[in-house]
């Protein structure tokens, strides 16, 4: 089995292509149209203004981008997988601290809830299926070029300190 043949790609480029699409529609109406995107999340007021939710649009609408360019290769664009899990965690405990401080209000709870907290499990299960394919690439390369088969013995592979790796799995046993 080839790396682009694990499933583990295919499913995490699946929750990427779903969280850019969510990502660029929601981007995408906020900052077109912010007081209707303000008024569907009742938070219109003081702290929320047009401006900011239009901010909030371009921070959106560009994670989606990101999202969407990471698709095509999950397993190797792993960082932004890996950022998106951060930035959801940073601003889902920035919204909880806040509640507890009084500093912002229950009205944000759809906000918080669909911009950032159905993302965490979502992004720390592609980090998690690009863990297993990393194991699984691994376990290829064991049984290709060593194990039981020993098709292509580890003498043949020098490194570049000269040694080769036999000897070097020798000195320090994995």
């Amino acid at each position: 089995m080839r790396p682009q043949e694990f499933p583990e790609k295919r499913l995490a480029k699946g929750i990427l292509i779903t969280a850019a699409i969510y990502h660029l529609l929601w981007g995408a109406l906020a900052l077109i149209f912010p007081a209707m995107v303000l008024g569907w999340i009742g938070a219109y007021g003081d702290v929320m203004t047009p401006f900011t939710m239009q901010f909030l649009g371009i921070v959106t609408f560009s994670m989606g981008v990101a999202y969407w360019v990471a698709s095509s290769d999950p397993l190797r664009q792993w960082a932004v997988s890996l950022a998106a899990t951060v930035f959801n965690v940073i601003c889902f405990a920035a919204f909880l601290v806040g509640l507890g401080t009084g500093v912002s209000s229950t009205e944000f709870w759809p906000l918080a809830i669909s911009n950032w907290a159905i993302w965490i499990p979502a992004f720390l299960f592609v980090l998690y299926l690009v863990y297993q394919s990393t194991l699984r690439a691994d376990q290829l390369l064991i049984d290709t070029y060593g194990g039981e088969n020993n098709v292509f013995p580890l003498e043949l592979f020098d490194t570049v300190q000269g040694e080769n790796l036999s000897t070097l799995t020798n000195q320090v046993p994995v």
